[in-house]
């Protein structure tokens, strides 16, 4: 039985714990509650299980207490938001172009502007599993200041396996950040706004980028571990609470392989630190003649698996925002309120009757609204 009573929430008992699913429509919401009540199947599973469901993605956060599953939890990636010095009206006169060829000049600056990086070996790519950004600081890559926005997480770079390294090694220097600019259309909140260092008529730059075939290659190794535990009934095969075939592998947290895809998973997110701090260095590269000076303003995860208070919190395509902390979502400027243990949706949701699901659900507060070049 589906309860309803608040608007853009939906609410269900799953076999180990409660479900709310956040949705524009009940469409949306079954879909989400088909894929969030495996999470709510897992052993252990602590508080209420969050999920964010729209046409465009879907998201959960669920906690365990004893257990731990792979399938349950997205690679991570790494968002970064940028402010420029330059007003945005004045972007595309400062590149030469007309407003819609601002995105294609972008991109060509920035592939003329890969030449010259540093080339990694088997252990260079190792250490930006381990330190993230911070390997790159002594090669002049990333500023200092710049580090406080990509902390590394406690990592151990041998989980991750040979074959990502080999991945990553192959791919470092060819795989970057994609790169989006953007200019508040409508401002919600002024002094929020401000604060958090934007201006109203500023340009921002949205980086986001994942790990590549490592982090594919990672979450792979690590599905098929926990999935050969069944076969010696050392784990639990849970089965599909919907009725489907995707049944849920579970093992228990304490146990070798849930630790090393722990320490795997803060590799591959690690490494995608790495390529911010690459890719951030190609922007100021390519385009910092023509916008001077170039500073990070927020950064933010997504995906992944963190030990937090010795239990165990599994995020599958949710962003990682603490209250207050400023992201972009589906094309707006937002902060987090630390909802579904401080995680929020980063896709779009369509605007039923001029209200946002997302912020009218809670889970954030609109800054402004961002306006795409092109």
């Amino acid at each position: 039985m589906i309860d309803n009573s608040e608007k853009f929430v939906y609410r269900r008992d799953g076999e180990e714990a409660e479900v709310v699913v956040y949705a524009p429509d009940g469409e949306a919401a079954e879909r989400g509650f088909g894929r969030a009540v495996r999470a709510a199947s897992m052993p252990g599973v602590e508080g209420t299980v969050h999920a964010a469901a729209a046409e465009s993605g879907y998201g959960h956060a669920v906690v365990a207490g004893g257990s731990v599953s792979p399938e349950m939890v997205s690679a991570p990636e790494r968002g970064v938001l940028l402010s420029c010095e330059v007003e945005a009206k004045d972007f595309a006169r400062r590149l030469g172009v007309a407003e819609h060829q601002v995105n294609r000049e972008v991109s060509r600056r920035i592939g003329e502007s890969v030449y010259g990086l540093p080339r990694p070996d088997r252990r260079s790519i190792r250490r930006a599993c381990e330190a993230g950004a911070e390997e790159l600081a002594d090669a002049g890559v990333i500023e200092e200041e710049d580090l406080a926005f990509l902390g590394p997480l406690a990592a151990d770079p041998e989980a991750a396996g040979r074959r990502a390294l080999a991945a990553g090694e192959r791919e470092w220097g060819r795989l970057f950040a994609d790169v989006t600019p953007y200019s508040p259309s409508e401002v919600f909140d002024p002094d929020a706004l401000e604060d958090s260092g934007f201006e109203a008529e500023g340009l921002l730059l949205f980086l986001s980028v994942g790990a590549g075939e490592l982090g594919r290659l990672v979450f792979s190794l690590h599905r098929e571990r926990f999935r050969s535990r069944i076969l010696t009934r050392d784990f639990d095969f849970v089965r599909d609470p919907s009725g489907g075939v995707a049944s849920l592998c579970v093992g228990p947290s304490e146990s070798e392989e849930a630790g090393d895809f722990v320490a795997a998973s803060a590799s591959t997110a690690n490494f995608s630190d790495a390529l911010s701090a690459l890719s951030l260095f190609v922007v100021r590269r390519a385009l910092g003649g023509v916008l001077g000076g170039i500073e990070i303003r927020s950064s933010w995860r997504c995906g992944g698996i963190l030990q937090r208070d010795g239990l165990m919190l599994h995020r599958d395509g949710l962003a990682a925002v603490e209250a207050d902390g400023v992201f972009v979502c589906g094309g707006n400027l937002c902060s987090g309120k630390g909802e579904m243990e401080s995680s929020a949706p980063s896709f779009y949701a369509p605007e039923p009757e001029g209200r946002w699901p997302w912020e009218e659900a809670g889970l954030v507060g609109r800054l402004a609204r961002l306006k795409g070049f092109g």
